[in-house]
């Protein structure tokens, strides 16, 4: 309480960017923490929660606090808001109970934390892999059986029928074998993850935005039943050099936006690679900056090859495109900076 007032919420910024705050005790009356309310407190390295009528952390609400530690949520709580604690760099342990009554966790909440663990409750339905994204110590997830949302097999996050790849902890070395009931991986799925080699099923047929960016794969063979590789999906994987297609591919879109990046962005150590007959479309930044490329072929389906595709693709040396290749317009930045062209 506060002059006899009961303290029912912590508003926009209300302690943003303070320089002294090490240490704050929640009062039993709190609800909501309001979105930036302790954005970039430094020095803050502890938090208690108090009572059991918070609710709602929005979003933002600890980010780049960089020296909390730990933290033990109540099981009052019912959402964390995208990117809560995204950049406490510190934060290595976040209790959450088995009682919890924790519904969602916005997307990059914990992203760029030292988490190596994290339980989700029974009722949480809104979780994604950009809730760890970055977070390279992430070792497992557990999950409550009785969550109808999700489930763990050998340490992969599915969705609970098994069709979508939501996570795969960043700290797991070797090889990830892609259950076979996967039809699609999700979202920075696996980014910066440490395994070096993903073995896909035949049944895949969408890879995800950032799905593998940053991530320690060597090789890399995309399976015929994928019709779309998402924007910045192998973003950075700068350990791949080899790059294959299946013989019988159906891929029709190499992705790419201003945000999330190319598909296949900075794999610096690809030389070669055989893009499929049925590619259509290389879209923004697909493969900017593959500076170990040599020889290039734009396959006969191909009609659209938007800007910076392959810009700074500086060890490119030949392109060629096959006969009545259907690709019209190629913007300037397509191959700006292939120095050896």
């Amino acid at each position: 309480e506060i002059d006899g007032m009961t303290v029912s919420s912590i508003g926009v910024r209300a302690f943003a960017g303070n320089t002294r705050l090490r240490e704050i005790i929640l009062p039993n009356g709190l609800e909501y923490i309001r979105e930036y309310a302790f954005d970039d407190v430094s020095r803050l390295d502890s938090v208690t929660f108090s009572g059991d009528k918070l609710k709602w952390i929005e979003q933002r609400a600890f980010r780049d606090c960089s020296s909390l530690r730990q933290l033990a949520l109540p099981d009052s709580v019912v959402t964390i808001g995208m990117e809560t604690f995204v950049n406490c760099s510190a934060l290595s342990a976040v209790e959450i109970s088995q009682d919890s009554a924790l519904k969602g966790i916005g997307k990059r909440a914990f992203s760029k934390t030292a988490l190596s663990y994290l339980y989700l409750p029974a009722d949480v339905t809104v979780f994604d892999g950009s809730v760890l994204a970055y977070c390279r110590n992430m070792r497992s997830v557990d999950i409550h059986a009785d969550n109808a949302a999700f489930v763990v097999q050998n340490g992969v996050v599915l969705s609970t029928d098994g069709t979508v790849l939501v996570y795969y902890p960043a700290a797991k070395t070797g090889t990830l074998t892609v259950p076979e009931s996967v039809i699609s991986v999700g979202d920075s799925a696996c980014t910066a993850s440490s395994v070096t080699k993903v073995e896909f099923p035949e049944s895949l047929e969408q890879i995800g935005v950032q799905s593998f960016a940053e991530a320690e794969l060597t090789a890399l063979h995309i399976p015929a039943n994928v019709g779309t590789i998402a924007p910045g999906a192998f973003k950075k994987c700068s350990r791949i050099t080899e790059l294959t297609f299946a013989e019988n591919a159906h891929l029709y879109t190499i992705d790419g936006d201003i945000n999330n990046g190319g598909a296949f962005e900075f794999c610096t150590q690809i030389s070669a690679m055989v893009l499929p007959e049925s590619l259509v479309s290389i879209k923004h930044q697909g493969f900017l900056g593959c500076s170990g490329l040599k020889e290039l072929v734009i396959p006969a389906n191909v009609e659209l090859i938007e800007n910076s595709a392959f810009e700074c693709c500086k060890g490119l040396e030949t392109v060629s495109f096959a006969e009545n290749c259907a690709v019209g317009t190629i913007p300037a930045s397509c191959f700006r900076n292939c120095s050896k062209l």
